[in-house]
């Protein structure tokens, strides 16, 4: 079940990829299960007006975020109108790097020693890139509205 501007997802997945959530300027899409846990999602933060900055935590890997991650791009993509999306990486999470080229991002560049144990890589996808708007829309099933904040209307008719 998808949650926009989840205060729950928006503390847990902030700790975990170290963001300083501001409601006014960053905006949370999470999963929950069907035992109303969190399963993962992502906080769009960085908006320039022409790209946007992505950080996604996975809490349950085995769960199929399929709905999850076509609403990620398509928000930041089609509702949001931003060109690039990007994402930073530390070099030490070869798990994350793994998942960031399964999603189609591309490297960028590589920031040296930006951690005492290594650096970071800065990875883009363009819009025209993303194979994620190529398929059919899923399923998307949205807390209801009690647990959730107002989804755009554009989100609810794709």
């Amino acid at each position: 079940m998808i949650r926009i501007n989840d205060v729950h997802a928006i503390n847990i997945i902030s700790k975990l990829t170290y963001v300083d959530y501001v409601p006014a300027t960053n905006y949370c899409i999470a999963n929950y299960d069907t035992q109303d846990k969190l399963t993962g999602g992502g906080i769009f933060n960085r908006d320039t007006g022409f790209s946007i900055q992505v950080h996604i935590a996975i809490l349950t890997p085995r769960v199929s975020h399929r709905a999850m991650i076509w609403l990620g791009f398509w928000y930041a993509f089609k509702i949001l109108g931003r060109r690039k999306l990007f994402i930073l990486v530390p070099e030490w999470n070869i798990k994350s790097r793994r998942l960031a080229d399964h999603f189609g991002f591309c490297e960028d560049a590589y920031i040296p020693n930006m951690f005492e144990n290594g650096g970071i890589y800065v990875m883009s996808m363009w819009d025209y890139e993303c194979k994620w708007l190529d398929m059919k829309p899923p399923k998307i099933e949205f807390a209801p509205m009690e647990k959730t904040s107002i989804v755009p209307p554009e989100v609810e008719n794709v």
